[in-house]
């Protein structure tokens, strides 16, 4: 009989506890904004990003954060593939991470980018007046020149430049941006 009503005892001490205790509940899972090949690009990386650069004065579209996160991680990803981060190895898990690892992609796509010499030409004949010594004579094309106008042209190319190396990428990698739920 003692054993019963300690028992009881215990139990009216333990309900209130068991009555208000919070059940635990499973971690929410992150949404996926895409996924691919070893890749799973989460909400979270897209609030990341955004958080970052809108600590600054500039804004965009949520469309806009999505497709930015996407190419960073995918720039990241093939940086680390190609090994250019073999001076200073970087942490693609971070943003700060990613982001230097993109710039290192985004260089070297520039560097290989091919601007033909007509290009070249056709630019500096389109604009006599930049080229033009303080006697008014137009300077000669040399070296100096075809290298300050490749970099113009790399400017204005620079969005193509990398909207193509982002659809090569996720065809690379198989990346399936989700539209409502991945699986």
């Amino acid at each position: 009989m003692k054993c019963v009503l300690r028992i009881m005892a215990v139990m009216l001490v333990l309900s209130p506890m068991l009555i208000f205790a919070e059940e635990e509940k499973p971690a929410a899972k992150p949404e996926i904004i895409a996924i691919g090949d070893n890749i799973v690009i989460t909400k979270n990386e897209v609030n990341e990003f955004k958080e970052f650069v809108e600590k600054g004065t500039q804004r965009t579209t949520e469309k806009e954060y999505v497709k930015y996160t996407i190419m960073l991680r995918l720039f990241a990803e093939e940086a680390k593939f190609l090994g250019l981060d073999k001076e200073k190895s970087e942490d693609i898990s971070t943003l700060s991470g990613r982001m230097k690892l993109s710039e290192m992609y985004m260089v070297k796509l520039t560097d290989s980018y091919l601007v033909k010499d007509e290009v070249i030409e056709s630019y500096y004949l389109s604009h006599p007046d930049m080229y033009k010594t303080e006697s008014g004579e137009i300077k000669a094309m040399d070296d100096g020149i075809k290298k300050e106008i490749r970099e113009k042209v790399l400017v204005i190319k620079k969005s193509s430049i990398q909207n193509a190396g982002l659809e090569r990428l996720k065809q690379k990698y198989h990346l399936r941006v989700c539209e409502g739920e991945c699986k």
